[in-house]
């Protein structure tokens, strides 16, 4: 298994609509990817929240069964 980065600033965060982590101004920690359908830039998958993010990570790998 490979380390992770840890979180990094929004600004570094891939520009194509790859799923990673983001955290926003509140805390809130999800799944999302970029849109330019949302006013922040960001669609949060899990949880649906529409803050804005300030930090992302890529997603861990899935366990191996």
């Amino acid at each position: 298994m490979t380390a992770l980065p840890g979180w990094q600033p929004i600004e570094t965060a891939p520009a194509d609509l790859r799923v990673v982590l983001l955290a926003d101004v509140r805390g809130n920690v999800g799944q999302g990817h970029r849109s330019d359908m949302s006013a922040t830039g960001w669609i949060f998958q899990v949880p649906t929240v529409e803050a804005e993010a300030t930090h992302w990570m890529p997603l861990p790998e899935a366990p191996q069964p």
